[in-house]
């Protein structure tokens, strides 16, 4: 379950986050982000049949943004990016157009935050938090 792994490789810099001075330093920007919910709640439209959708790692891939990372499992489609003030994510349920992951936050260059969700209504899923990261392997 979640999405194959793909290469790793690096990948085009993302200048806000990567690089001399910036927040996670001269490696490389990587292709690939590691991305994992956790502890969400059931909200209106969630589905248990699909929890193991969300529950596992998804290996997001660079797009032609170099700060923004998605993919799509089938289920869900998946986003996080970076900006030059701010870091934000989102886990859209395609099939409902319902959240289960929504955040932004205003510093720059995080790879943990908690979801602004947190009503049931209209949503898949509140609450939860989610990780990124990455191999730093292979990737000088």
């Amino acid at each position: 379950m979640g999405t194959p792994l793909p290469p790793n490789e690096p990948g085009n810099l993302c200048s806000y986050c990567w690089g001399p001075g910036k927040e996670f330093g001269e490696t490389p920007t990587p292709r690939v982000l590691i991305c994992q919910l956790f502890d969400l709640q059931p909200a209106e439209h969630w589905d248990p049949t699909l929890e193991q959708y969300l529950w596992t790692e998804h290996y997001l891939l660079q797009t032609a943004d170099p700060c923004v990372f998605n993919i799509s499992d089938g289920k869900f489609a998946w986003t996080f990016y970076f900006t030059p003030t701010a870091t934000a994510a989102v886990v859209k349920h395609i099939v409902t157009d319902s959240d289960a992951f929504r955040a932004s936050i205003a510093i720059e260059c995080q790879l943990s935050f908690a979801s602004d969700i947190i009503q049931p209504i209209f949503e898949y899923a509140m609450f939860g938090s989610i990780l990124a990261r990455w191999n730093p392997e292979d990737l000088e």
